[in-house]
């Protein structure tokens, strides 16, 4: 509007300026235009009119040139800032947008016109709104530049709908330069980009991480377990391959001696068992391992795991007693796996 009224103005005051006494009146046309300007154009610069008379065959022709570099300069950032693929945008201290660029169409697919004022605070995720207030309050205030990591709802078409509807956004703030008449300004200038493939990928590695110390965790209790399933089987070989030993001072008959030479060679079979069962383990690290269920009864592994104990619980002044049916039905599963759990139920 102060364009549009400062040209009708100027229009008037050259077609009524005459020099009908042949001076020059130029300088004083260049004085009233500048008064034209200057009360209708803030900001304006003098230096930059400049007035030239000239024929153009009979009759005068009046140049005015008008440089308005801060204006083109101000086109310039402006374009640069349309342009660009991260959003650009100016906020007061409360958050409210001043200006904001249109790539933010193609970041969260919203009109740039509807984000103005509180429409973009109004898409932040209720959690991230506190930390999105406080960074640009503080560069307004503080005069430091600031950072915050938020959420932001995304338009998407209803069909496409779910979980994905925000997206992660990277927002950095300072405070706007002093304009060049020296005032100072709250406004703070902020640029924000789409960091959600950095989150996702930052994500993945935490869970990766997790994983990791997860499995860790699982083969410390593994090897804490089969260091004590080792120690089961052997203590019972060793006690009672030297209770055969001293078959004369213990006067053993042949039944008592056959008993402890079968739970022998059960204390070597499951030995041998615990060693598949690292096997087992490196192959589960592997992501090879495969659970072999079969049809098995379950009271031979009740008592077995009962005799393989019982020289180390009479040791520790217990009798151990296995009370099982002899009409159990069998059951489907991994026996060596039924066995160790057995084992590691009684040890305990």
């Amino acid at each position: 509007n102060s364009a549009s009224e400062a040209k009708k103005r100027l229009q008037v005051l050259i077609s009524t300026t005459r020099a009908e006494d042949g001076r020059d009146y130029l300088p004083a046309l260049r004085q009233d235009i500048l008064a034209v300007l200057q009360r209708h154009v803030p900001g304006f610069n003098p230096e930059a009119v400049n007035v030239e008379l000239h024929k153009d065959g009979e009759e005068d022709v009046l140049d005015i040139t008008v440089s308005l570099p801060e204006k083109a300069a101000t086109v310039r950032y402006r374009l640069l800032a349309c342009n660009m693929s991260d959003v650009i945008s100016c906020h007061s201290r409360d958050g409210a947008v001043q200006f904001i660029s249109p790539a933010v169409e193609a970041m969260i697919g919203t009109p740039a016109r509807q984000l103005l004022g509180h429409g973009l605070f109004d898409r932040v995720h209720v959690i991230d709104r506190p930390a999105f207030l406080t960074a640009l309050s503080d560069a307004g205030r503080g005069g430091e530049a600031r950072s915050v990591e938020f959420r932001l709802r995304r338009e998407l078409p209803y069909e496409e709908r779910g979980a994905g509807e925000f997206i992660w956004v990277e927002l950095r703030c300072r405070p706007m330069v002093a304009g060049p008449t020296g005032s100072s300004s709250s406004d703070v200038v902020a640029v924000m980009r789409d960091i959600t493939a950095r989150k996702q990928q930052e994500q993945a590695l935490e869970q990766a991480r997790a994983e990791a110390e997860r499995a860790d965790a699982t083969r410390s209790r593994f090897l804490a377990t089969v260091s004590h399933e080792l120690r089961t089987p052997l203590n019972a070989i060793i006690g009672f391959s030297e209770m055969i030993v001293r078959d004369e001072e213990l006067v053993l008959d042949a039944a008592r001696r056959r008993e402890y030479a079968q739970l022998i060679h059960d204390s070597g079979q499951h030995l041998l068992s615990v060693v598949n069962g690292i096997l087992d383990m490196s192959k589960m690290e592997a992501g090879n391992f495969e659970i072999e269920p079969e049809p098995f009864a379950p009271r031979p592994a009740l008592v077995n795991c009962c005799d393989l104990l019982a020289l180390k619980a009479r040791e520790a002044g217990i009798d151990l007693v296995a009370r099982a049916p002899d009409d159990l039905p069998d059951v489907d599963g991994d026996p060596r796996a039924f066995k160790q759990i057995l084992i590691n139920l009684v040890s305990n």
